[in-house]
C-alpha cells in the first residue's frame, strides 16, 4: 500500500478533511508536549480545567486519534461499497 497512491484517489472533500485532521492532529500533539500529563481529570472536564495541568495521552487518543479513525472507518467502508458496485 503506497501512500502517494491511496492520497491520490481521494476526492476534494477527503483531501480537504485529511488536510485538517492532519492541522488539528498536529495541534493536539503540541498540547501533549506542553502539559505537565496529569490523569486525575479528563481535560476539561474539572473543577479548574487547565490544558497545562490536566491534558495528558488519554485525552490526545481521544481529541487526536478517534477523529482518525472515524475517518479510516467511513473512507475503507466506501471505498469497499465502490468496489462492490
Amino acid at each position: 500500500m503506497n501512500i502517494q497512491d491511496e492520497i491520490k484517489k481521494l476526492n476534494d472533500k477527503e483531501r480537504m478533511i485529511v488536510s485538517i485532521l492532519a492541522g488539528w492532529t498536529i495541534l493536539h500533539l503540541i498540547l501533549l508536549f506542553i502539559s505537565d500529563g496529569s490523569t486525575q481529570y479528563f481535560w476539561p472536564f474539572d473543577k479548574d480545567p487547565g490544558i497545562k495541568s490536566d491534558y495528558d495521552f488519554s485525552e490526545f487518543s481521544i481529541y487526536g486519534l478517534v477523529p482518525w479513525v472515524v475517518f479510516l472507518i467511513f473512507w475503507f467502508l466506501k471505498k469497499s461499497n465502490n468496489e462492490q458496485k
